[in-house]
């Protein structure tokens, strides 16, 4: 098990440096002795939850005591990010362990948390053409790009299965990390309050579901990790009574910790948390959170709003055709057969986006089982263009069905190759979200 990122928080009289008055473990007779018996316990708890449940995950917890006048520790109020079931372990832990006949009748004490695997050293690589991965049974003719796009769209839509996805309407980003096809530890960036079913969901996923993933592609598919992104907020009219849903019962009870760790999960308490992605989600999330401000719902401001690079994992939009920022510096955008490359930019966009939305709808080819069901929809289907000209990475990043999907994946992995895109007069990788839309004529 991966060495735990541990981080302590005590609340007392709105100070953070009281230990020694606030609260003693038994065996203890110093400060020090007592925060180092702390941290032994909570590792002891996690490793023990951990076992229970089969993999690693990471959570924050945080849990108001006060001693009642029979001497026993009583709970006020208590929360977890992820897991609200570990709370009662690692309350009954603590309340084992701490020595009351060192406090006083009435005292109120505060203690936070923060569980999981650090994965900011993590040496597991992210899925890619590189590594052997896990091989979809409905895809093992396509190329090579196309049978990379349909293992990451395999274990998406899975991860979709366990956890609902046709009730679940919210954010939910999280690092899946497989060793053998077996899921092992969980990393969770960003997830609902409302929302139980998490752990349950992660439970029932361990291992891929062999109607889709051959075993022996399984076994052999080393260590990786997948990044799987769920997106809830599309409408912005509706901001304010999602954010309200999901961090308002914070706000309410003033628990200041557990908005900062909501806000953003990678800071560490109590050090004043930031919205680094400058992404539209963590724009109207900033402005939420203004307003509670400025209402004097919130007593000091615990965030700001960064321009922060992602090149791993781009920010896109479901209502464009191609990423939001991939076109606005290329001096040149690729050019599709039947385009000319003497013509201007503007007019060559168009050409390439008229060119391109006519090749897919020649070339897919509705599955029979499809039409006998009546399916359709909209697929939204990331992909890149190479230097080389020819389509790279794929991903379907809005669903439909499996049926449609993987055809749209095929039906783009077979783009043919084009003159890539300009940039300084050097060829350069671009991105485009092509949007699939499949109704009966």
């Amino acid at each position: 098990m991966a060495k735990s990122a541990l981080a302590i928080v005590f609340l007392f009289l709105n100070s953070i440096n009281l230990w020694s008055q606030v609260v003693h473990f038994k065996g203890c007779s110093d400060p020090e002795c007592s925060q180092e018996r702390y941290f032994a316990i909570m590792a002891e708890v996690e490793a023990q939850i951990y076992a229970q449940y089969g993999f690693e995950y990471n959570d924050s917890l945080s849990f108001d005591f006060k001693l009642d006048d029979d001497g026993q520790l009583k709970i006020l109020k208590s929360y977890a990010w992820i897991n609200e079931e570990a709370i009662s372990v690692y309350a009954n832990a603590l309340k084992k362990r701490i020595n009351t006949a060192e406090m006083e009748a009435g005292q109120e004490f505060s203690l936070y948390y923060k569980q999981g695997a650090d994965n900011s050293n993590s040496s597991t690589p992210y899925l890619n053409k590189t590594l052997r991965f896990p091989e979809a049974k409905k895809c093992r003719k396509f190329n090579q790009e196309a049978r990379l796009a349909c293992a990451k769209y395999f274990i998406s839509y899975e991860m979709d299965q366990a956890l609902e996805l046709e009730t679940f309407e919210d954010d939910f980003t999280a690092s899946l990390y497989y060793r053998e096809g077996t899921l092992y530890r969980v990393f969770i960036t960003r997830a609902p309050l409302i929302n139980k079913r998490i752990i349950d969901a992660f439970q029932q996923f361990p291992l891929f579901d062999d109607r889709n993933f051959k075993k022996k592609s399984l076994e052999k598919a080393g260590d990786y990790f997948y990044y799987y992104q769920h997106l809830g907020l599309s409408d912005s009219s509706e901001a304010n009574s999602y954010f309200d849903q999901r961090y308002g019962v914070y706000i309410k009870n003033k628990n200041w910790s557990q908005l900062r760790i909501a806000i953003d999960p990678f800071h560490n308490l109590p050090f004043i948390d930031t919205l680094s992605r400058l992404s539209p989600y963590n724009k109207l999330l900033w402005g939420y959170l203004e307003n509670e401000f400025t209402s004097g719902n919130i007593p000091q401001r615990m965030w700001t709003l960064e321009r922060f690079e992602n090149k791993q994992f781009r920010e896109t939009t479901k209502d464009s055709n191609q990423t939001s920022e991939s076109l606005a510096e290329i001096e040149r955008i690729p050019v599709f057969k039947g385009c000319d490359s003497t013509w201007a930019n503007e007019v060559l966009k168009t050409c390439f986006q008229y060119q391109i939305m006519n090749y897919i709808s020649e070339e897919f080819d509705y599955p029979l089982k499809a039409w006998r069901k009546k399916i359709q929809g909209k697929a939204y289907v990331d992909f890149s263009v190479e230097e080389s000209g020819e389509v790279g990475t794929i991903q379907v990043l809005v669903k439909t069905d499996p049926l449609l999907d993987i055809e749209a994946i095929r039906v783009v992995s077979e783009i043919p190759s084009m003159k890539p895109a300009l940039q300084k007069n050097k060829p350069v990788r671009i991105y485009f979200t092509l949007p699939i839309n499949v109704t009966f004529n």
